[in-house]
């Protein structure tokens, strides 16, 4: 049996075998932490991009805007890693141990696959986006249009 290595995190000290090594890692720390505290992505969604709001739009061309912009922001396939599920035991950690070898395996053409899905999801709702505003120009064209005509009639 060799010794056991503790680690113990306090509030500002993280000692490791004995030895403080907040100096050491603090800047890294405090840079990494600033960075997703600053990242748009990690932000909580608005309660105006939440499924519910849809139903409080006043009028169906808010109702539309609200709902491409839910689209707009919740249209990728996320590839992050995640903690593999597993049951206690030795067969659990045998078990764990195969689905992380199964993973390695398979994470490049899921991520090939979801980089390609996403493709595709931006592009259709780039294309969705480009309808609806070439229909409101169009709407305000013939809006104008209309009224030109009643003015001439008048």
């Amino acid at each position: 049996m060799g010794s056991e290595i503790q680690l113990q995190v306090t509030d500002k000290h993280i000692w490791l075998a004995g030895r403080d090594l907040w100096p050491e890692w603090r800047s890294d720390l405090q840079t990494r932490a600033r960075a997703l505290r600053e990242d748009p992505l990690l932000e909580p969604l608005p309660p105006s991009l939440k499924a519910p709001s849809l139903g409080e739009a006043p009028n169906e061309q808010a109702y539309l805007d609200q709902a491409a912009a839910m689209l707009r922001r919740k249209c990728h396939v996320d590839t992050l890693s995640y903690p593999i599920p597993h049951r206690r035991g030795g067969l659990g950690k045998l078990q764990l141990a195969v689905r992380k070898f199964l993973w390695k395996l398979l994470k490049y053409q899921h991520d090939r696959m979801a980089f390609r899905q996403n493709l595709i999801h931006s592009q259709i709702v780039a294309q969705l986006e480009y309808q609806r505003d070439e229909a409101k120009r169009a709407l305000a064209e013939l809006q104008a249009r209309v009224d030109r005509l009643e003015g001439n009639r008048e």
